[in-house]
């Protein structure tokens, strides 16, 4: 058995079969070189050396090795971004030559947004950013031969004023009134620092994902924010103008303060409303910190940013109030887990860099074809939620990843944890399909409690699920 029949092999036996296996061993044997060249949004040029098996037989193999090409360039542009995707091949080459120039069919190019397929759903996202920024750039993607590839030049050295920049950041802060919010895919979370002491703190659950209009969105943010101004006033006696500051942390691509994606989880239901035209429905959404600026002082800013970078700069912070900022040299990354998958990145000069950084929607798993076959919403499905596409992060970590690993380890084993979940209330199959209840209550929140707490006691099957959901973090870092 070559190579590629082994991993299809293991795909049709509902294994996993990593991105990352699957990269190392086709860099390891002779193949097809691919260079791809990313122009970012900044005018930088990154570059990613690929290779392809020069050939392959019948249409199993062709469609795996289509699947793991497609991937890699999905994952680039999920992190990403850019302006110009530009791809060096070997054109001689007709099968990997025809192969690849079916990627503008299946990335939707020329396609009008609501049309595109599950790849096209990375493009729609640069496309908005690339409308914030303005100037009337357009995204593409080509296809050169490899001859033509031209030379990059060395990247400039940037400055290091990196321990400054964050010493800036928090002077003065004990003589402000802040305003944090956390947004987040079943709660959102508020909290005030007054002149330097926590003042008031809230919780507010909620379910975006079934909200059909932007307004279901915004105005729970809005009555969040007006609460914690009212509690401000009690506690200045009334002196009270507006907080010096906001702070948004959203689970979305966040440009220059501008809610800029469009493509996650938490809009599904507006992006799928029929009875409206979505850009225009999200460009409300993308104006919040419009809407948020009048609870402000007159000299008081709203920000907002993903919170991926938001809990990466948390991370650089504290190594500042431990006293090691020289931990900071090499920048600061994180991850978030709760409903979904966040990634920040804050990068050696203190900043955070303009790129989508989706990394909830990277492929990682070209295999597992059974679990693949579910739904999304299945909790057996390794299918993305806005994409369509199997194998992404977002059914491999936080919440999903351990519903749908709890849920496999349990059948695996004797089905005890899978009727439990039943028998208490968390899980249902419907017209067989296999959910997460959400009537009469929101169970998500409940269920992964419940389920992290089997695993603090010791239950064996649990314990394994978070040492799958690490797996996972360790393939991500390798994509990453």
């Amino acid at each position: 058995m070559n190579l590629i029949d082994q991993f299809i092999h293991d795909a049709e036996h509902d294994e996993p079969v990593y991105i990352t296996n699957v990269r190392g061993r086709f860099l390891q044997d002779d193949g097809e070189d691919i260079v791809i060249h990313i122009l970012g949004f900044d005018g930088s040029i990154t570059v990613f050396p690929l290779r392809l098996p020069a050939d392959y037989a019948g249409d199993a193999q062709r469609n795996f090795i289509k699947s793991y090409i497609f991937a890699e360039i999905h994952n680039m542009l999920s992190a990403l971004g850019g302006e110009k995707f530009s791809i060096y091949i070997n054109t001689k080459n007709e099968k990997v030559t025809g192969l690849l120039r079916e990627i503008n069919t299946a990335f939707g190019i020329g396609l009008r947004r609501r049309e595109r397929p599950g790849y096209g759903r990375s493009i729609n996202v640069i496309e908005r950013m690339l409308d914030s920024l303005g100037g009337g750039r357009k995204f593409s993607l080509t296809v050169y031969d490899i001859q033509d590839m031209p030379r990059i030049p060395a990247a400039q050295k940037k400055t290091n004023d990196f321990i400054d920049r964050y010493r800036d950041a928090f002077t003065g802060i004990e003589e402000k009134i802040l305003l944090g919010i956390d947004v987040g895919g079943t709660d959102i979370k508020v909290a005030v620092s007054y002149k330097g002491k926590l003042c008031f703190l809230t919780e507010y659950d909620w379910f975006p994902a079934l909200f059909s209009r932007s307004e279901q969105l915004i105005e729970p943010i809005k009555k969040l924010t007006i609460e914690a101004a009212e509690k401000v006033k009690k506690e200045s006696g009334g002196a009270f103008a507006g907080f010096d500051g906001i702070g948004v942390s959203f689970p979305d691509v966040v440009l220059r303060n501008k809610i800029v994606g469009g493509e996650v989880f938490k809009t599904r239901g507006i992006r799928n409303n029929p009875d409206l035209e979505y850009e225009s429905e999200f460009h409300k959404l993308t104006n919040l910190d419009a809407l948020l600026a009048p609870y402000c002082s007159p000299e008081g800013r709203v920000r907002i940013t993903n919170d991926g970078p938001m809990a990466a700069f948390t991370a650089a912070m504290e190594l500042i109030a431990w006293g090691k900022p020289e931990l900071l040299a090499q920048g600061r990354f994180a991850h978030t887990l709760g409903t979904e998958l966040g990634t920040g990145w804050i990068d050696e000069q203190g900043t955070i860099p303009e790129i989508p950084l989706e990394v909830y929607n990277f492929i990682i798993d070209l295999g597992s074809f059974t679990a693949a076959k579910y739904q999304c919403d299945d909790l057996r499905s390794i299918t993305n939620f806005n994409t369509g596409l199997s194998g992404t992060l977002q059914k491999f970590m936080a919440q999903n990843g351990v519903f749908r690993l709890a849920i496999k380890a349990s059948q695996a084993k004797d089905g005890k944890l899978y009727g439990d979940l039943i028998q208490k209330g968390f899980i249902s199959e419907k017209n067989g399909d296999l959910l997460v209840n959400l009537e009469p209550k929101d169970m998500r929140k409940p269920l992964l409690e419940y389920l992290m707490l089997l695993a603090e006691k010791g239950d064996a099957e649990m314990e394994d699920v978070f040492i799958e959901i690490g797996r996972s973090t360790g393939i991500t870092w390798c994509e990453t």
